[in-house]
């Protein structure tokens, strides 16, 4: 995602690789700064995953496997942090936004 999220959002991610290759398993986890907080996975290249309803920056783990055109396995990992906030609250506490992303 390219933007702040709201809490409780479910995010859709989809993965592809290089034409002709499959994608088996996607594998999502998600954690706060004070562990994870859950996991998801599907055998397929779709995942939707809910978000939790707590504000606060959060780590998204992202693991997908596959098969590539030539037979080949593969393995990509992929770690992005997301924002998860109620921008309108935020808007008339512009303090809480700094909070929110202290570690």
């Amino acid at each position: 995602p390219d933007r702040v999220l709201t809490p409780g959002e479910t995010v859709r991610l989809s993965a592809s690789g290089p034409a002709g290759s499959v994608v088996q398993h996607l594998a999502v986890q998600l954690s706060s700064k004070t562990g994870n907080i859950s996991g998801f996975s599907a055998d397929e290249s779709r995942l939707d995953v809910p978000l939790p309803q707590v504000q606060g920056l959060y780590g998204l783990s992202v693991t997908v496997t596959g098969e590539t055109a030539d037979g080949y396995s593969f393995e990509r990992t992929f770690v992005r942090s997301v924002a998860v906030a109620d921008i309108a609250a935020l808007a008339d506490n512009p303090w809480q936004l700094e909070q929110l992303v202290r570690p």
